[in-house]
């Protein structure tokens, strides 16, 4: 459990590839945040690290 001194704490949930998302705390009962994909994070990613591996391996 967090500690807080605001009336009403958030939350802040992000994993890789899904969107940011800030929940109010309601008290210490578990609570489920379902978070949302970012749109074209894979195909992003792949471009980066094809980006990247290209740069690296450059003379």
């Amino acid at each position: 459990m967090l500690r807080s001194t605001l009336a009403s704490p958030v939350l802040r949930v992000n994993y890789a590839g899904y969107e940011q998302q800030e929940v109010a705390t309601k008290g210490a009962t578990p609570m489920a945040i379902q978070l949302n994909k970012l749109p074209n994070y894979e195909r992003q990613r792949k471009q980066q690290k094809k980006a990247a591996e290209k740069a690296y391996r450059k003379p």
